[in-house]
C-alpha cells in the first residue's frame, strides 16, 4: 500500500506530494525517494503542525490501487507539490504520447501531465506548488500561478528543515476561496511565476 491505512476518498489535504521516484518504478532510476521511516515521521511532525499531508512512499506502477489513492488525495488538495528531477522532466515533455495506454513508461509520464492540467485549469480552490530541485528551462513547467523551491541535491529532500521552508509557503489559516495564485506570499519562497494564471478551461481527470 502507498500509505499506511486506507483512506477515503473524501478525505482533505493541505498538500499532496507527488514524486517522480514513486512513479518511475525503476529502482536504478536517478529519481527523488523518500523512504518509508522519513514519510512517517515527516507526517507525524506535520499533523502536530496542523498540516495534513499525503505522501506516497514506495514506487508504484500504473493501474495499481495505489495510483488511484494518488489521483483521489490529488483531487482533495488545496496544493500539490511535483518533485521532479532534470531528467525525468525532460524525458516526460519529449514523450508525451496520446498512446500512453499501451506503454506503461508513457502512461506514468502521462499522470504528471494530467495532475498539472488538473489543477492548473480544472481547479480553482488551490495554488500549486513546485518543487524542482535541478533548475529547468522547459515552458512546459512554466505555470500560470505557483511559488518554487529548488534543492539542488536529491538527499535535500529528507531534510527536515528543508521541509519547513516548504511548509512556509502554505499559509497557516488555510482557506480554500482565497488560494488562487499570486494571492499567497510567504517566506522563504520565490517569486511566482510571470504567465497569467487565467483563461482556466475544464480538463478530465482520466476518468478517476
Amino acid at each position: 500500500m502507498a500509505t499506511s491505512r486506507s483512506r477515503s476518498v473524501q478525505d482533505s489535504y493541505h498538500f499532496t506530494v507527488v514524486y517522480d521516484g514513486c512513479l518511475s518504478g525503476d529502482d536504478k532510476t536517478d529519481s527523488i525517494k523518500l523512504s518509508y521511516e522519513f514519510v512517517e515521521k515527516l507526517k507525524g511532525k506535520a499533523r502536530k503542525q496542523g498540516i495534513n499531508c499525503f505522501l506516497p512512499h514506495q514506487m508504484i506502477k500504473g493501474g495499481q490501487m495505489e495510483m488511484r489513492e494518488i489521483y483521489s488525495a490529488v483531487e482533495n488538495s488545496d496544493h500539490v507539490i511535483l518533485v521532479m528531477t532534470e531528467g525525468y522532466l525532460e524525458k516526460m515533455c519529449g514523450k508525451k504520447s496520446s498512446d500512453s495506454q499501451n506503454d506503461p513508461d508513457l502512461m506514468l509520464q502521462q499522470i504528471h501531465y494530467n495532475i498539472i492540467d488538473h489543477k492548473i485549469y480544472a481547479n480553482t480552490d488551490g495554488i500549486i506548488v513546485v518543487p524542482i530541485y535541478l533548475q529547468t528551462r522547459k515552458k512546459e513547467i512554466s505555470l500560470g500561478a505557483y511559488r518554487s523551491i529548488q534543492f539542488r541535491k536529491k538527499e535535500d529532500w529528507e531534510d527536515e528543515e528543508n521541509w519547513e521552508k516548504i511548509w512556509n509557503l502554505i499559509p497557516k489559516d488555510l482557506q480554500p476561496s482565497v488560494l488562487t495564485g499570486s494571492a499567497v506570499s510567504s517566506q522563504g519562497s520565490s517569486e511566482p511565476d510571470a504567465g497569467e494564471s487565467g483563461n482556466r478551461k475544464n480538463v478530465s481527470f482520466l476518468g478517476l
